[in-house]
């Protein structure tokens, strides 16, 4: 009887450490991969098609209307080209390092050391890590979505406040 009840126990406490430990490795996998930026290492923690599947949703929600218009008119190329260059390694890390895209930032436009600034679960299945540097504005934040996906976690999804706001 009480083999049981001590193999129940254990389970448990094993279930709860790796829910606890889990999504936060991966963040730290994905912030040492960008702290490096070390490109093959992100490769690992980011489910590229679902990311660039969840930015694509967002920018048509949140789109104005003269944008949603001229997306439509252009057939989709201007975001769809916007997706494809954020929703890269060099991008993701750019983004991640700086706030930003852009291919002008480098190292010389300042702090590069990546900060966490939060982490936590969302749901279940959902776990978001904000992070940050010293030169960054509170609103240039960026929330990176690491989704559950069986035992492990991937990087499904970016919170962009500047970008749906």
């Amino acid at each position: 009887m009480k083999r049981p009840v001590v193999l129940i126990a254990v389970l448990l406490i094993a279930a709860s450490t790796w829910a606890f430990v889990s999504p936060r490795l991966a963040a730290k996998r994905f912030r040492d991969a960008v702290q490096a930026g070390d490109e093959a290492g992100l490769k690992t923690v980011v489910d590229f098609p679902a990311l660039r599947e969840h930015l694509r949703a967002d920018l048509r929600n949140h789109a104005n209307p003269v944008s949603a218009r001229l997306g439509t008119i252009l057939g989709g190329v201007v975001s769809d080209e916007m997706v494809n260059q954020l929703v890269s390694a060099g991008g993701i890390i750019r983004l991640a390092r700086y706030g930003t895209i852009e291919a002008t930032a480098s190292p010389a436009s300042g702090n590069t050391q990546v900060v966490l600034v939060g982490m936590g679960y969302r749901d279940l299945a959902d776990f978001g890590v904000t992070m940050g540097n010293a030169r960054r504005r509170a609103r240039d934040l960026v929330t990176f979505v690491f989704h559950r996906t069986g035992l492990s976690w991937r990087l499904a999804q970016l919170d962009i406040p500047s970008l749906t706001k």
